[in-house]
Parts: C-alpha cells; sequence; structure tokens
C-alpha cells in the first residue's frame, strides 16, 4: 500500500506504507476503550476506511473538521456529552462549574483519523449511504 498523502511533503522514506494493529497502547498515555482496534496507515495514522464503516456502524460518530477531506471518530455519546458540557459551561456564567452537569465519556488517544484519500470511490459511496441512514434513522 501507498499512503495516498505522501505527496503532500518532502518525504523521503524507503519503507512501504502498511495497515497497521497496534497504535493505541504504544505509549503510556494512550486511551482505548472498546472491544477492537481499527488498523491505522503507517504513514499518516488514518484508520483503514473498511475499519471506519465498522465503527460507525457501531455508533461511532463522525466529528467534521474545516478539512473537506479530514474528520475525526469518536465513541458512541461523544456529540451528546459534548454538548451537555458546553451546557453545564454557560450556566455556570463564569462562575463555579457544577462537575455533577458533566458526564463522562472517554476519546481516543490519539483520536481516530479519517481521511477520504484512503477510500476508494465503494467505500466513499457506503460512507455515504450509512451517514444518510443514521440521519434519517
Amino acid at each position: 500500500m501507498k499512503c495516498p498523502r505522501r505527496p503532500e511533503g518532502p518525504f523521503v522514506l524507503p519503507e512501504e506504507d502498511r495497515w497497521e494493529t497496534d497504535l493505541w497502547g504504544q505509549r503510556k498515555e494512550d486511551v482505548w476503550n472498546w472491544s477492537w482496534k481499527p488498523r491505522t496507515c503507517s504513514f499518516c495514522g488514518a484508520a483503514h476506511p473498511d475499519d471506519v464503516l465498522k465503527l460507525i456502524e457501531e455508533g461511532w460518530e463522525l466529528d467534521k473538521t474545516d478539512k473537506c477531506y479530514k474528520a475525526y471518530l469518536e465513541p458512541p455519546g461523544y456529540a451528546q456529552a459534548h454538548e451537555a458540557t458546553l451546557r453545564a459551561i454557560r450556566a455556570s456564567k463564569g462562575g463555579d462549574l457544577d462537575q455533577s452537569r458533566i458526564p463522562s465519556v472517554w476519546s481516543p488517544v490519539p483520536p481516530v483519523k479519517v481521511y477520504t484519500m484512503h477510500f476508494t470511490k465503494e467505500q466513499v459511496d457506503k460512507l455515504n449511504a450509512v451517514l444518510k441512514d443514521q440521519r434519517s434513522g
């Protein structure tokens, strides 16, 4: 496999890129609390498209960025917990933050990156269909 992100910079790396299975757990600060780990690109760290689709089907949430080709995946309930945290911060009005109003939620460290340039057209079509089903469901 050759990572489609390689041409973006002056990278001269002799080895071929590959899908790795051990991104989380290499450092003591890594956090992973799911029953399986997605494969990641050895060059850019993006999750394998098939694993992205599987995580989304298992309830993971796509967290968009300002780049049209990049997103992050967060575990189920993350967006709802994030909104509750923002409501608690707003309610504090600069005073003491009521910690009981902030839900406990985990987020993977490092984050699950999604780069669409790793996707085939068929995988993009399937991703769009899955996301459409989630929005209408």
